[in-house]
């Protein structure tokens, strides 16, 4: 969309608050900048809870931007090599309880990260969990059965 004529209709358009179509060149990269700052946004928030960073994490929870239970897709190597969690980060890398507990006050679910402490046999992270969540121990005999 190089024409003049045609960006100065658009932006009128956009000022008198009508023609967002997502189809159109300027709505896709609309979406797709949103689509970036959401995935910022995300990685962003894993970095908060690996650097034990609380003030930071209750502002991505507060803002109600994130998900408490999405999975990082592209974990960072450190201690997990599978997709978790935040509070399942958190637990491997023996985070404060502070930051735990503030996780699972939010809607952390323990459940999502016991299964991916058994997913990768991660016996340690399972322990805590389970001292961390008391509620977690009826499940354990379940899930202790890492064959399946």
């Amino acid at each position: 969309m190089n024409d003049p004529k045609q960006i100065e209709k658009l932006y009128k358009l956009i000022a008198a608050g009508e023609g967002f179509n997502p189809n159109s060149p300027l709505g896709s990269m609309m979406v797709e900048t949103q689509a970036l700052t959401k995935k910022f946004a995300v990685i962003s928030f894993f970095g908060a809870v690996e650097k034990r960073e609380l003030d930071m994490i209750k502002t991505f929870v507060e803002k109600g931007e994130i998900d408490i239970n999405v999975k990082n897709l592209v974990p960072q190597g450190l201690i997990l090599t599978r997709p978790t969690t935040a509070l399942g980060i958190a637990i491997a890398q023996g985070n404060s309880e502070e930051v735990i507990k503030y996780l699972l006050a939010n809607g952390a679910d323990p459940k999502l990260a016991f299964d991916d402490f058994k997913k990768s046999a991660n016996i340690d992270g399972i322990n805590q969990l389970i001292k961390i969540a008391p509620d977690m121990i009826a499940c354990r005999k379940k899930y202790m059965n890492l064959n399946n």
